[in-house]
This record gives C-alpha cells, structure tokens and sequence, in this order.
C-alpha cells in the first residue's frame, strides 16, 4: 500500500464522515416534521376557507407557513422566531390569526421541549398578555387554554428526554463499574498465577546454576533468569494498568530514534533465535534520524516486532530457516517476515490471537497486517503509518 494513497484515502473518509454528520445534524425528527406538517395543513384550510383575502394577508400567511415548515430543521430558532411572527401579524391586524394557531402551539410545544425553562415561560407570558389585549374574552380563553397544554405536552417531553439521558447514564456508569470490576479480577488473576509461576520459574532456574558443571550449562539457565525476570516486571505493570494506577496516555506524539530501537530488539531476538539453533537473517534499513511518532503507534511497532520474534520461537523448530527485514521511511513502517515450515516438528500448536490483537491495533492506525501461508513458507507482512511522522525533526 503506498504511503500517499493511504493518506488520501484516510483524509477522503474524514471527509465523507464530517459530511455525513453535517447532514444529519440538519436532517428533522420524524416527529417533528409530522406535527408541523400538520400544523401547515390545518391553518392552511381554516385561512383558505375565508371568502375574502387582501394581497397583503396572503403575503404575511405564507412567510407563517414558510416559517412552520423550516421548524423540524432548526426547532430552537425558528420556534421564536414564529411566535414572534404570529404577535407581530396580531397586533398589526395584518392577517387573520385565528388561521395562525396550530404552528403557534408547535412553537410553544417546542420552546418548553427544548429550551430554557425561563426563556419558554417569557414566550408564554408575552403570547398571553399580547392576545389579552388584542383578542375577544371568549376566544382568547380558548387559544391560552390550548397554548397552555401545548406548553404542557412540551415540557413532557423535556421530562421524558431528560429521563432518557439519565438513563443512559446510569448505564454508562454501570458498564464503567463492571468494567473495572473485571479489571481488578483479571489483575489479582494475573498475580495469583502468572507472576507467581514466572517466581518459581526464577527460584528453580536459580538452584540449577549452582549445580551446573560449566559455562555451557549457566548460559541458558542465566537466560532463562533474565527473561523471566523482564515478564515479571512487565506482567507487574499490565496489574498496575488493569487496577488504574501508572495509566498513561498514548495518544501523545514525542521524537524517537525509531530505526536505533528497533535495532535493539532486532539484536537481542537474533541471538535468541541463535541460542535455539534458528538460522536465517535480520535486517533494518530506512531513515535513521529522529521521527514525530504518536506514542500509541510506536508501541504498536515494537510489539508487532517482538510478537513476529516470538512466532518464530513458539512454531518454528531447527533447522528451520527465516528472514525478518524491517523499513522505516519517514510515513511508513514496513515489516516482512518469512520462514519455512517444519512439517516434521510442530512444538506449538498456533492459536493466532496474538496476530489477531495486532491487526485490529494495526487497522485502527490505518494500517494493513497480512499473514499468510503459501506451501511450505509462513509469511508476515506488517504496514504501519507513522501518522504524523511527516513532520520529522532532522538532526
């Protein structure tokens, strides 16, 4: 996959996601559009209906009908806007408004549903007192009485909106508590057998030195130590995760000597695989100055390096031949590795769900992990975007 098509593709879904959201966030509530579809409908037959219509009525009806209809799509600015509309045609007599009711309630229904409880009460008091003064006794007691229960069923729904939102909270915080509940399970797990397995590991290696004739008995043994010592102390931290403490955040960038540290790890596994009689060749090429690398992905790239070093020791078998070779460019890190199959000896039986893990990290960094096994020969192929590594610090 080449590195500027990567990034073009990743900026063409941002870009199509940020278009969806935008659009959706116009897009009106089902329920909405039909009560304002409604409202348009039946002010429009009791308007119609009259015989007689000035130009200048027809004029100021349909900026109320146009204003009713844009209501679904920006409820919280239209809703006042409206009511303000439908006041001002009032007191002007400029149009009949008694034909001007249902988009009115809408707006009312709306403004306790969605804003302020203040801000809904003043729109009341104010559409109230105007038709008090404006309205015959009869029926401006008819239309309070209905602004009233649409100022009602509004505030219901705020109630039931609001009753929905705790909710979900509540189950967020309960997913959140269930969630650490089983972290602290898993990490007094992880304590209780692996860590006290990799002690004992330690305490018996330990007492075979002792006993051991010669330089070619201690050196393994001494392995043996050292590593088990590096998974205890590692299997330590992954407790202190899992229990909340010494959390970092990997979504910070900082500069690396990325080609330098893998060439540690590079080293230090081949001569593992040599200690084991594994034979084959590890190479690292590419840019070796300092990378802006996310911390997130840097991990990534050292685990991924470590879990194909680990493959080879788990599955392979001598005189099983490999090659690892390993590219760092200044956008892209890339990772082969081959190694023939020993039909004949299998210590291992593969589980794959440590690649799984790696590529599912992998593809949330827009990158691409491909294992495959073509005849005899097992093949890793790893590409991983460095992400803001563009804007590398040369020396």
């Amino acid at each position: 996959m080449d590195a500027g098509a990567t990034t073009t593709a990743l900026k063409a879904d941002e870009l199509n996601s940020n278009t969806l959201g935008k659009l959706k966030s116009h897009l009106s509530h089902p329920l909405l559009l039909l009560c304002s579809g409604i409202g348009v409908i039946v002010d429009s037959y009791y308007f119609w209906i009259e015989d007689k219509h000035s130009l200048q009525n027809i004029i100021v009806f349909t900026i109320y009908l146009a204003l009713c209809a844009a209501i679904p799509f920006w409820p919280k600015t239209i809703c006042g806007v409206t009511l303000a509309w439908y006041l001002i045609s009032a007191v002007s007599s400029t149009s009949e408004i008694d034909a001007m009711l249902v988009g009115t309630w809408l707006c009312l229904a709306i403004a306790f549903a969605f804003l302020h409880i203040s801000i809904a009460l003043c729109m009341l008091c104010v559409s109230v007192v105007t038709l008090l003064f404006i309205t015959p006794t009869n029926a401006v007691i008819a239309i309070v009485i209905f602004q009233v229960c649409a100022s009602l069923a509004g505030y219901a729904c705020k109630l039931h909106i609001s009753s929905i939102e705790q909710h979900r909270q509540l189950e967020l915080a309960q997913n959140t508590i269930h969630v650490l509940t089983l972290e602290r399970m898993l990490a007094t797990r992880l304590h209780d057998t692996v860590t006290n397995d990799l002690s004992t590991i330690v305490t018996v290696a330990s007492t075979r030195i002792i006993d051991a004739s010669n330089e070619s008995e201690k050196r393994p043994l001494e392995d043996i130590i050292a590593r088990s010592q590096h998974a205890f102390v590692k299997a330590h931290e992954i407790i202190d995760i899992l229990r909340d403490e010494n959390r970092t955040d990997n979504s910070e960038q900082s500069l690396c000597e990325l080609k330098q540290e893998i060439t540690v790890i590079f080293d230090s596994e081949h001569k593992r695989l040599q200690d084991l009689n594994l034979v084959g060749t590890c190479t690292i090429r590419g840019y070796d100055g300092p990378l802006l690398v996310d911390d997130a992905v840097r991990a990534e790239i050292e685990g991924i390096v470590t879990e194909a070093f680990a493959n080879l020791r788990r599955h392979c078998s001598p005189p099983t031949d490999y090659s690892i070779y390993a590219e760092i460019r200044r956008d892209m890190f890339n990772l082969v590795e081959m190694n023939a199959l020993n039909m004949d000896i299998q210590p291992l039986q593969p589980s794959g769900k440590g690649l799984q893990l790696h590529r599912h990290t992998i593809e949330s960094f827009g990158g691409k992990l491909v294992a495959l096994q073509d005849q005899q020969t097992w093949i890793l192929r790893v590409e991983i975007p460095l992400n803001q590594s563009l804007f590398a610090v040369d020396k």
